[in-house]
């Protein structure tokens, strides 16, 4: 891949890169992180990008191993010194509900982020994936390195998690 397609892709997806990574990161802060280190590590390994499978998915993938990495280091330093992650991250209501059924909606909204966000990474980068990223049982498959079997039951089991979370906090699961 030449430099000016990589620019072309970047443009292309730079949107859903970013949301994704604010999904996994769950902060803003982490989330920058996150999407510089993966478009640095992207155009370290351009030569590696092939434009005929999904190169989407490619930039997918970098970011998911780049937040493990992350999420190593946070885990050595948490045991040096804890900290405790800000959620700054909020919706805004649409203008065709009701101001009740804005307020529950974002409620709910916030509730399935956190539920998601407190799940392990095994469970929780395919549901991002699948209901952020957009990405079938197939895609996730090779964004992950892990068969088709492995990914349908850890978005079932991930689910169910989240829907136990949902339940407790009163909410009606409807997938």
């Amino acid at each position: 891949m030449e430099l000016a397609e990589f620019e072309l892709l970047v443009t292309r997806h730079e949107k859903d890169l970013y949301t994704f990574c604010c999904h996994l990161a769950i902060t803003r802060d982490w989330a920058d992180e996150l999407y510089q280190e993966t478009l640095l590590k992207s155009l370290e390994i351009i030569h590696k990008i092939n434009t005929k499978e999904n190169p989407k998915a490619y930039l997918f993938a970098v970011a998911i191993r780049i937040w493990k990495n992350i999420q190593r280091k946070a885990g050595r330093r948490k045991k040096i010194a804890p900290t405790v992650p800000l959620d700054d991250m909020t919706d805004e209501p649409s203008g065709n509900k009701s101001v009740e059924n804005q307020a529950e909606q974002s409620i709910r909204d916030i509730t399935i982020r956190k539920a998601v966000a407190g799940l392990e990474d095994r469970y929780k980068i395919p549901i991002l994936l699948m209901y952020f990223g957009e990405y079938n049982v197939a895609e996730i498959s090779r964004i992950c390195s892990l068969p088709e079997g492995t990914v349908k039951s850890r978005l079932q089991k991930g689910r169910g998690m989240v829907r136990v979370i949902l339940e407790k906090e009163g909410f009606t699961y409807a997938e």
